[in-house]
C-alpha cells in the first residue's frame, strides 16, 4: 500500500491512515473504510485550520491579496510559499505602478511573511536617484498594496504535523469502527482453563495526544505586531 513521503504537500490519505493502522496490528471491519476515513480526513484537517488558523498545503497557482501599505520599505502580509510581485493600486486619475527590487525576508525555522524593498544602503542611492528615481518605500493607504503570491505556511507541510494528523485520524476511526487486532484474541479456553486478553484503545497509542501538542505548537498568534515583535525598517 502506497504511503506519502516527504515533502508533505498533502495531507494523509486513506492509504496513508490504513497503513498506520496495519502497522500497529488492526484491520478495520468497516464496508468501505477508505471511504469514511476520507471523511474523517476532511474533518481533522478543517479543524487543523480553525485551531491553528494557518493554511499548511501552499496554493498550486499564484493569487492576489490586498494589504495595507505602512510608508516603510518592509510589508508584512500573510505567510507565503513563493513570493511573485507587488502593485501599487492608484485611484482616479493617479495610475497604480510595479514596485521592483523586492525580496522575501527568510528566518530560520519561521514561514515568511514580510517583504523588504530596495535593500542596502538607501543614503548610496541618493546622487543616483536624482536622474533615476527609485521606489524605496510600501506608499501607506488602505488597502493599496496588491501582492502576488502563492499563499501558504511553505512548501510543504511540517512533518511532525502531517504524522499528528495521520494518527488523529486513525485514532477517530478505530473509535467508531469494529476492529480486530492482528494475532490477538479476547478469550481462550483449554479445558479448565481460560486466558483473557485485554484489547487496549486506540487512545493508548498517544497520537491524539501528540495531535493536541501539534495543534498547540502550530497555533498562530492573534495579530501582526504580536507575530513580529521588532519596529519597522524606515
Amino acid at each position: 500500500m502506497p504511503i506519502s513521503a516527504p515533502p508533505y504537500t498533502a495531507w494523509p490519505t486513506s492509504d496513508d491512515v490504513l497503513a498506520r493502522l496495519q502497522s500497529t496490528g488492526v484491520n478495520l471491519r468497516a464496508s468501505d473504510p477508505a471511504g469514511r476515513i476520507a471523511q474523517i480526513a476532511a474533518a481533522v484537517e478543517q479543524e487543523i485550520f480553525h485551531s491553528t488558523r494557518r493554511q499548511f498545503v501552499a496554493d498550486a497557482e499564484p493569487s492576489t491579496r490586498l494589504f495595507d501599505g505602512k510608508g516603510t520599505a518592509e510589508l508584512e502580509i500573510d505567510e507565503f510559499a513563493e513570493f511573485v510581485s507587488a502593485t501599487v493600486v492608484g485611484y482616479q486619475s493617479n495610475p497604480g505602478y510595479d514596485l521592483a527590487d523586492i525580496a522575501p525576508i527568510v528566518e530560520q525555522n519561521k514561514p515568511m511573511t514580510r517583504l523588504v524593498l530596495a535593500r542596502g544602503s538607501v543614503p548610496a542611492w541618493q546622487t543616483e536617484a536624482v536622474l533615476y528615481p527609485q521606489y524605496t518605500q510600501f506608499p501607506a493607504g488602505r488597502q493599496n498594496m496588491l501582492i502576488s503570491a502563492r499563499w501558504g505556511y511553505g512548501p510543504s507541510i511540517p512533518a511532525d504535523l502531517w504524522e499528528a494528523a495521520c494518527g488523529e485520524i486513525a485514532v477517530r476511526a478505530t473509535r467508531e469502527a469494529l476492529f480486530i487486532p492482528a494475532g490477538r484474541l479476547a478469550k481462550e479456553t483449554y479445558g479448565d482453563e481460560s486466558r483473557t486478553y485485554s484489547l487496549p484503545s486506540a487512545d493508548s497509542t498517544g497520537w491524539h495526544s501528540a495531535f493536541e501538542s501539534a495543534l498547540s505548537s502550530y497555533k498562530r498568534p492573534q495579530g501582526r505586531r504580536l507575530r513580529n515583535l521588532r519596529g519597522p525598517m524606515l
